[in-house]
């Protein structure tokens, strides 16, 4: 294939000034330069300054690509035409013209001048800005302040604390907390009021879109398939009263288990002494005591609830039995359910009070989170039309080019942004600019969305993909999907494996979308993996009886026993006798040559680190 002895063919297409384009491109295929190609192309193109944003995820990418733009385009005032002009065919992919020569040293000083400069942002910047100008439009504080995560825990938190107060005097949150923490240790309440904290919104959106929190806990219950103002104490009834339609079968059944096997007397006694009871009343407070004649005592149905010679003598006394023992089993999940339709709809009371009072407060301080300026700004590019197309237009007079960088990390909320902005790009009046179509430009990586960082998603990912795809054609544009799959990174062995473990059924992304794979820039280099065995633990050595606590013993956990194994095995690899060589380098290995990637910064992490000093390796 021609890309991969030449990749900057594809990235020349992504650069692409008068096309909108769809990125796939993987970890290691140069997506910061695509992003930043492609403003300089649209500079060159006659693209104005002002009439580009670039969304990024973080301020630490917003800031790289701002240094490296400024960087070219600083360059490129100095350059004699020669060394101009190989830089710009390099570009463009075709030689530059005398017009792209001069045009490209006065593009610097453009950028300077334009106020506010190269808008280069992440959405949350973007949005506290939007924000700020629009404020009277968007519903908020006209000097509103953004809180931090630490911040909006902290509010939260006493959002919390005061929801769970307000339970003295209010008896249904009174009731919902009660539901709550019935069903959740008391360790895990916090962690439960943490996911609702950051899940908060979407939570929220729920519970609007279902017209209330009434009508949510309505919907919850309709799921469950059981009827609000159901009890635990009704369904003991039914059970308990319905039973009298098989008295007389059950009745005979129990004494033939009677005349069993002690096992099979024992379940017979439990059904005649719940039978010869003579009220509901009663029944219901032994009815523990009459489940255990049909299930274990871990709530499991008994396999053999009558001897099989008994079975075969009485087959339809056994199949009364039978089918007293599924309505036990029916019976024990509709308190099940019960159970958890209970305890949700207590939960939802709680968060939908909790997330009002957060609001409020808020309110009352004049703070919005990074989820307010967000949702904030959907609402105002969304909200009457008029609106709307004032405030895009007052956006320096709008927007010609869009450009999202790792879009595989934005989530549903942050895409409708970005659409509500590009809504007008793609209609007859609009799709072009000064006789230059107006574009979209998003380069990610969807094998990263499994992170799910920010609540992005593969599915959301494609999705809209597809939705661009379809504005941008219907409005007679032009569109490219590029596959940016060529690794200047890795070596081929280790985007083989890669490929592999994606190939696998459990790892698939989804239907629709394609099939994964790489091509290493880097043809001809060595790689090596090595798929160790898993570490078993080791028991830990008892101590013996009456031991002083004079030494300081560390545990033998898991994660250390596997830090020692790994840094021994580095360590070996120093080893001044036989030093592991570097053949690509012909020299001996160094320390710097050596990346650990670890998940988190756990206790392996520190275990490592220690365990590596121990042996002296820096």
């Amino acid at each position: 294939m021609m890309h991969l002895n030449n990749p900057d063919i594809l990235q020349r297409r992504a650069a692409d000034p008068r096309v909108s384009v769809w990125v796939g491109a993987s970890a290691g295929s140069g997506k910061t330069k695509v992003l930043t190609d492609r403003v300089l192309s649209i500079l060159l193109d006659g693209g104005l300054p002002e009439k580009i944003l670039c969304l990024t995820f973080t301020k630490v990418a917003a800031a790289e690509m701002n240094t490296r733009l400024n960087q070219r385009l600083a360059k490129w005032v100095t350059l004699e035409d020669q060394d101009l002009s190989t830089e710009l065919l390099a570009l463009l992919g075709e030689t530059p013209t005398a017009k792209h020569l001069d045009l490209a040293r006065r593009l610097f000083a453009r950028v300077l001048e334009t106020r506010g400069g190269l808008k280069i942002l992440t959405i949350h910047s973007f949005c506290q800005s939007l924000l700020g100008r629009f404020p009277l439009e968007a519903g908020v504080p006209p000097h509103f302040q953004v809180m931090d995560e630490r911040q909006a825990s902290e509010v939260m938190r006493l959002a919390r604390e005061k929801v769970i107060a307000s339970a003295q005097s209010d008896a249904a949150i009174a009731a919902a907390l009660g539901q709550v923490t019935e069903n959740t240790q008391e360790t895990a309440f916090s962690e439960l009021f943490q996911t609702i904290a950051a899940e908060r919104h979407r939570l929220r959106n729920f519970i609007d879109s279902m017209g209330g929190i009434d009508a949510a806990i309505e919907a919850l219950y309709k799921f469950l398939e059981i009827q609000i103002g159901t009890t635990a104490t009704k369904l003991e009834t039914a059970f308990c009263q319905n039973i009298g339609q098989n008295r007389k079968s059950l009745v005979s059944a129990a004494k033939i288990q009677v005349a069993s096997t002690d096992k099979f007397n024992a379940y017979g006694q439990r059904v005649l002494a719940f039978l010869n009871l003579p009220t509901v009343p009663e029944q219901q407070q032994n009815l523990s005591d009459y489940l255990l004649a049909f299930l274990t005592k871990e709530g499991t149905p008994i396999k053999s609830i009558m001897a099989t010679k008994d079975r075969k003598q009485y087959p339809l006394l056994y199949q009364a039995l039978d089918g007293e023992q599924q309505r036990v089993l029916a019976y024990i999940q509709q308190i099940k359910t019960l159970k958890i339709a209970t305890a949700n709809a207590g939960l939802l009371k709680l968060s939908a009070a909790m997330m009002a009072t957060y609001a409020e407060m808020k309110k009352d301080r004049g703070r919005l989170d990074y989820d307010d300026l967000v949702l904030k700004t959907v609402d105002l590019l969304t909200s009457a039309q008029h609106v709307a197309a004032w405030v895009l237009y007052k956006l320096d007079g709008g927007l010609d080019h869009i450009l999202i960088d790792e879009a595989q990390d934005t989530n549903p909320e942050q895409w409708n942004v970005v659409k509500a902005m590009a809504e007008e790009f793609f209609t007859a009046q609009s799709g072009q600019a000064d006789g230059r179509p107006r574009t979209i430009f998003a380069v990610g990586d969807v094998k990263q969305s499994i992170y799910s960082f920010q609540r992005a998603d593969p599915k959301s990912f494609v999705r809209f993909q597809n939705h661009f795809r379809t504005q941008v054609q219907h409005a007679k544009l032009d569109w490219d999907d590029v596959p940016m799959d060529v690794s200047f990174r890795s070596a081929p062995l280790i985007l083989a494996l890669v490929d592999k473990i994606f190939q696998q059924a459990d790892c698939q992304l989804g239907p629709d979308i394609n099939d994964i794979s790489h091509h290493a820039f880097r043809q001809g280099h060595a790689g090596r993996i090595e798929l160790w065995p898993v570490s078993v633990p080791v028991k830990n050595a008892s101590l013996p009886p009456w031991t002083l606590p004079d030494t300081q013993r560390l545990g033998e956990d898991h994660p250390m026993q596997f830090a020692r194994i790994l840094a021994a095995q580095i360590a070996s690899w120093f080893d001044p006798q036989s030093p592991r060589i570097l053949a690509s380098q012909n020299r001996p290995l160094r320390p710097r040559d050596i990346l650990i990637l670890v998940r988190t910064r756990s206790m392996f992490f520190i275990h490592l680190v220690r365990e590596l000093k121990n042996r002296n390796v820096p």
